[in-house]
Formats: C-alpha cells, structure tokens, sequence
C-alpha cells in the first residue's frame, strides 16, 4: 500500500490511469506503466483533481493536450494527452464534463498568454522535475517552471531573452550530469545579462567536488539533496519559498 500512497501523494506524475473490473494501470509522465489490485472507482474517490472520462480512464487534466467534440450524435469524444495518446470520452459523460475538459485546455492558454514569473530547472531526472514542478506552482500560482534536460544552450537562449522574460529563478541539478550544470553555471555568472540571476546548484550527499566548484564558479547557493522523494519536495520547498516570496531581481539587467 505504500506505493499507493505514495502516487496519490504526487499525483503530478501521472497522466491518466485506465481499468478494468478490480485493477487499474497507472500511465506516468515518464512513459512508465505500473499495475495495481485496486478498481477505478477507488483512485477517483482519492485523485479528487483527476477526470474521470469514461468508465475505463481518468486524466490528469494538466496533462490534456486537445479535446475534440463528439462528431455526430451518439459518438465519442475524444481527449488526446500531451504523450500523444487518445482517449474517448464516454457518451453519457461528455455533458457532464464537456466544460470541465474545456476549461482544463484554457487554463494552460491562458498561463501562456499572460504574465508569470519563470522558474528554470535544468535536470535529467524526469520524476524529481515533474516533482519540483508541482511544489513551486502550487504554492506560486504566478509562477511557471520550465524543465530542460542540458543547460549548455541555456546562457545564449537567455541572451536574447527580454528583461520582463527572464527567469527569477534557476535551479541546476548536479546529481545528473555535472559537468554540464557546472559549465552552465560558469556561462551564467560570467556573462553580465544573466550574473544577476539567482541561480542554485543541487548536488548530491557527499558531493565535494561539487560543493567546492558549484562555489567557484559564483553559485548564489550549493545544496546538498536527497533522492527521497520526500526529503527532496521539503527542500525545494523551502528554498522556493525563499527566492520566490523573501528575494527579489533588481528592475533591470542591465
């Protein structure tokens, strides 16, 4: 039962689940699949945010890509995920959770379109992204986290980035390919449109190495993280809160 719990407690990391009679398959946001003894019925009474859209699926709505309307009478519709897949949406449904599904889909516009402060974490590990991603937007709602998996391009993207753009904060995750973080860290503290920006190296436990470069090469802070999952919410949950509410970017960059 600890897995189960420990799903519902980041439900970040799934996009959809569908099920068949007493067992559910999990579809997570990595492209892993997991099988469990329980029902549908029983994770849609506990992922109170997910949609159920058929007797056989419920979504992660973060996760819908499209909703296209039943074509004629008596069809399906259909809900297409952002992974690519397909799923229809029962007859019966549809009127029940047509504006639901819609309002998902205009919600992420609608982040799109407006302003918003920019979080960046620059990591390989997809599920402590997903994790991170949760956390700050959470308790930032003004805020939006954007994943990369190499920081080598990052710097030049910034470049041409506008003030009113630019990140209020990024996160470079040592513990996978550091090397790459350290370098990224290097471009970004040595170049004077993007030295002021806040910018934090993650390492893993006894990381000395890092500790000392990720120092060197000017980080506003190096910490060490644990690969808990629990552990690793609780301190970029703390550190958020102290970059995002207690320090602030000056007016300009330049």
């Amino acid at each position: 039962m600890s897995f189960i719990n420990n799903i519902i407690q980041h439900p970040v990391l799934v996009a959809y689940l569908t099920g068949a009679n007493n067992y559910t398959w999990f579809h997570f946001r990595d492209g892993k699949k997991l099988l469990v003894s329980k029902s549908l019925s029983y994770f849609e009474g506990r992922l109170l945010d997910f949609i159920r859209i058929h007797k056989t699926a419920m979504i992660n709505p973060q996760c819908i890509q499209a909703v296209y309307e039943p074509p004629r009478r008596k069809a399906s519709g259909i809900v297409e995920m952002s992974c690519g897949t397909k799923l229809p949406i029962g007859r019966r449904r549809w009127n029940e959770i047509a504006e639901t599904l819609l309002q998902a889909v205009a919600k992420t516009e609608k982040l799109e379109s407006i302003n918003y402060r920019s979080v960046v974490f620059v990591t390989n590990d997809d599920v402590k992204g997903l994790l991170l991603q949760q956390a700050v937007e959470s308790q930032f709602p003004d805020c939006l986290v954007h994943l990369v998996a190499r920081g080598a391009h990052l710097p030049e993207l910034l470049r041409t980035t506008p003030d009113y753009e630019m990140p209020v904060l990024i996160l470079l995750d040592a513990r996978t390919s550091p090397r790459d973080r350290l370098n990224t860290l290097h471009l970004l503290k040595n170049k004077s449109h993007t030295a002021r920006l806040p910018t934090i190296l993650l390492v893993a436990k006894d990381a000395d190495d890092e500790v000392y470069q990720g120092y060197i090469e000017q980080a506003n802070s190096v910490v060490a993280i644990s690969d808990f999952n629990e552990a690793f919410l609780q301190t970029v949950g703390q550190l958020s809160r102290y970059w995002l509410t207690f320090s602030a970017l000056p007016m300009s960059f330049t």
